[in-house]
């Protein structure tokens, strides 16, 4: 799942007309894209071939330094913190779950 500022980003990749229309849409109260706008973005992206392709494009497009580098390795939990709070940027009360999510995860792998 990815935030909503890079679910606009993952659409105008894919749809880059549909997203200038989007984005021309009246906003909100805040400014900010309408919750219809948003919707309507996500409404794009739902499909299985979009959102399976979202976590490579977040992380060719969105975080490609930490793409490149690698991935964190299932032994090394400090990159796997560097990884998480420099290249999906959780804050760090959020790396203990997600870290034994991680664990949880590769121990599947390896069964």
């Amino acid at each position: 799942m990815i935030s909503e500022s890079f679910v606009s980003q993952y659409v105008s990749f894919l749809f880059p007309e549909k997203a200038a229309e989007l984005t021309a849409a009246p906003k909100g109260p805040d400014g900010q894209a309408s919750n219809e706008t948003k919707e309507a973005r996500l409404a794009l992206v739902y499909g299985d071939e979009e959102s399976f392709g979202s976590g490579f494009w977040f992380l060719r497009h969105a975080i490609p330094d930490y793409f490149d580098k690698g991935i964190p390795k299932d032994d090394d939990p400090e990159s796997f913190k560097e990884f998480v709070t420099k290249g999906i940027v959780v804050g760090e009360e959020d790396v203990p779950k997600r870290l034994a999510l991680w664990d949880t995860v590769n121990k599947a792998f390896k069964a």
